[in-house]
């Protein structure tokens, strides 16, 4: 979807160090996972630059509300041509340096 919009540098964080450090390596990953593993890296590809970061559970709290309503959905992929309810304040509360404590 981040390409289809033009969008050619990308920054992608994820609270699951281990995957931040594979994907950085691009090695780590064998068996079934590497099928996974290897379509994402060849997304990655497709920008002009990429940079894959590490971010605490507490920084990803968009994430973690997008999951929480794709539970709502049927397995597969869904579109949001404009963001679900309650993103905007959660991106807004981010933009002002909120901290999201876990809960």
């Amino acid at each position: 979807m981040a390409f289809d919009l033009g969008i050619t540098h990308l920054i992608l964080e994820m609270d699951s160090l281990l995957v931040v450090h594979m994907l950085q390596s691009k090695k780590g990953v064998d068996g079934l996972a590497w099928i996974l593993f290897s379509d994402i890296l060849h997304l990655l590809s497709m920008f002009s630059e990429y940079c894959v970061q590490h971010i605490f559970r507490e920084g990803n709290f968009v994430a973690d509300y997008m999951a929480a309503i794709g539970q709502n959905f049927s397995h597969g992929i869904t579109m949001f041509p404009e963001p679900p309810n309650g993103i905007d304040s959660i991106l807004h509360r981010d933009a002002l340096g909120t901290l999201f404590p876990r809960s």
